[in-house]
């Protein structure tokens, strides 16, 4: 019984994980006013090569969902080969009440007097008979007849949605719709079908014949599960240290010790909070940081061992101490170890010099600091570092063996553990051979995915992207679309912080020019990121979306059946002990007891 209870829980579980795994939104946005024309998406079929009707009636289908911005304007054009124009388009009347219309030539056929349906999946199918001239047009609910001369005799079409970019037919006003499921029919064959899920670039494959759409411009709606969505920037006059509470979705950032900038996430808005006394520890940009166990903000200073909290009622810093010292810990990793309230820093940049100095620090205890060189480790800044279990984890950076600046620095690729109990280090592994998509530097943290004993890190490979690192192998998945940022700035600083709460992977980008103005960014990626590759459509995508419905299929099957045995076993269960009570009275009469 018990058994058949795991099975059941094990292929439950496996039909929700199967249902996850598929995105739940695709399409393509077509992009319009209030964009520049040109970035104004178009889709064209068939890259723009004439769709032959070999006299049969033709019948395009597909999804289109109407949004806010651009009600008016083009949704497609059909080019006939005689260069006939068929096209739908949303139209406005006087008092601004938006509907569809049909326009053949220069005809025009008002489809409905309602308003536009926006916010939803709309259907809609267009049927063109080359024989008879005639099309029959279904629009949602609403469907319309017309007669079209001019079509008979069509040999081949041209189809575009968005913007037309065929010559001599572009129209300057385009809808804001999104698009998806196009199929065409030839007769009653299925000719082409294109989802605009999974794609290659700019170029969507339908499933039958790898048939192209060409795309201009375009965004992929799927592709929002591995684009980093930007959710905040700013400009400061100054660099800042900045801190993430994950519990409730908070950063706070910090210029000086006169006011702390909040940015909350639920909300989307920004606060400040004047500092009303005390001195901040840190005198150089990113010395903060959050302890969520503490519910406590800390600003420090390594090079003076100098730790101020932040009182979050009285809105005082809670050290009087100016720093003094310049900064010998640029790009330092540091991560708050709460086994014993303690900050580790390893590595970091000052006065021309990397160094592989393994910091422990105690902002809470009286304990002086303890210094390690880590000789096995060459000297860096730029790493990235975790923290798991009794292990510090650190990956990457940039440096040289002499810790001289002058002499050579160098990307390093490499991941190493130290025992925080003894101090031993021992190198996983590292990576020798050039790295596809070129060189980068990580964040400053990583974060531990430990289903998959693997670390996910931001570096600057291809303007910003966050990758996957294997703990026991030199494999590097990309797990998002680039940003494409330039990173052309004196200064730059990176992290991405993890909130269990609102399942989110966050990203600050802080850039400062040499005058000191700052610029900084934060955005948001689900958790856990799925590989950047997931949406990339080659020739075996529909094989490969086949087996995933025949196994999801499968195992929907194997569930019937085992609540099938189940209750088969519980019927059983409940005969046995349905005795009839002659039957009971005679039994117990019959036992003997000694």
């Amino acid at each position: 019984m018990k058994s058949i209870l795991n099975l059941l829980t094990f292929l439950f579980i496996s039909i929700c994980t199967a249902i996850a795994a598929s995105p739940k939104e695709y399409g393509l946005y077509i992009r319009t006013y209030p964009y520049p024309k040109d970035e104004f998406t178009s889709v064209v079929l068939e890259n723009g090569y004439p769709i032959r009707t070999f006299q049969k009636k033709l019948t395009l289908s597909f999804s289109i969902f109407t949004r806010e911005e651009n009600v008016f304007g083009s949704i497609f054009r059909i080019i006939t080969n005689n260069n006939q124009n068929i096209d739908l388009l949303y139209s406005v009347d006087k008092n601004d009440k938006r509907y569809p219309i049909l326009v053949t030539g220069k005809t025009v056929h008002p489809l409905s007097d309602e308003n536009v349906k926006k916010g939803v999946w709309v259907n809609v199918s267009i049927s063109i008979d080359p024989k008879t001239g005639d099309i029959n047009l279904i629009y949602d609910k609403t469907s319309a007849f017309i007669k079209f001369p001019e079509l008979k005799d069509t040999e081949s079409v041209r189809i575009a949605f968005g913007y037309c970019p065929f010559e001599n037919f572009s129209l300057a006003d385009v809808a804001s719709v999104n698009v998806k499921d196009i199929t065409i029919n030839r007769g009653k064959e299925e000719i082409r079908r294109w989802k605009l899920g999974h794609h290659d670039g700019n170029i969507c494959y339908d499933e039958l014949f790898y048939k192209p759409a060409t795309t201009y411009n375009p965004h992929w709606i799927i592709d929002q599960y591995i684009t980093w969505n930007k959710l905040y920037s700013a400009t400061f006059n100054s660099s800042l240290s900045i801190a993430f509470d994950p519990n409730i979705g908070t950063f706070y950032m910090a210029t000086d010790k006169n006011n702390l900038y909040v940015y909350h996430l639920g909300e989307k808005k920004t606060d400040t909070i004047s500092i009303k006394g005390g001195e901040i520890a840190s005198n150089y940009p990113n010395q903060l940081v959050f302890i969520p166990d503490q519910s406590q903000l800390l600003s420090y200073n390594l090079d003076e061992n100098i730790y101020s909290s932040l009182n979050p009622i009285s809105h005082r810093w809670g050290n009087n101490i100016v720093s003094q010292k310049d900064h010998d810990y640029w790009n330092n990793t540091c991560v708050f170890n709460p086994e014993d309230s303690s900050l580790i820093s390893f590595g970091g940049y000052g006065h021309y010099r990397y160094n592989n100095e393994l910091l422990i620090s105690y902002p809470f205890h009286t304990k002086p600091q303890q210094r390690y060189i880590l000789k096995e480790i060459d000297p860096r800044y730029s790493c990235a570092s975790v923290i798991v279990n009794d292990t510090l984890y650190v990956f990457g950076g940039r440096g040289c063996p002499s810790g001289r600046q002058e002499l050579s620095p160098q990307n390093y690729y490499d991941l190493y553990a130290i025992d925080l109990k003894t101090y031993n280090v021992h190198r996983l592994w590292q990576h020798i051979t050039p790295i596809e998509g070129g060189e980068f530097q990580p964040c400053e943290h990583m974060i531990y995915d430990k289903a998959n004993n693997c670390f996910y890190v931001f570096c600057t490979q291809e303007g910003g992207v966050l990758i996957k690192i294997n703990r026991d192998n030199p494999h590097f998945e990309k797990m998002s679309l680039p940003i494409g940022k330039k990173f052309d700035l004196q200064y730059l600083y990176t992290n991405i912080y993890f909130s269990r709460q609102l399942n989110k992977l966050y990203l600050v980008i802080h850039e400062a020019e040499v005058s000191g103005k700052s610029y900084v960014e934060i955005y948001e990626l689900d958790y856990p990121p799925i590989p950047a590759t997931s949406f990339i459509q080659t020739n075996n995508t529909q094989e490969t979306s086949q087996t995933h419905n025949y196994w999801v299929t499968i195992i929907i099957l194997l569930s019937l059946i085992a609540i099938a045995i189940l209750s088969y076993i519980i019927y059983i269960k409940k005969r046995k002990h349905k005795v009839a009570p002659e039957y009971k009275a005679s039994l117990n009469n019959n036992l003997d007891v000694n």
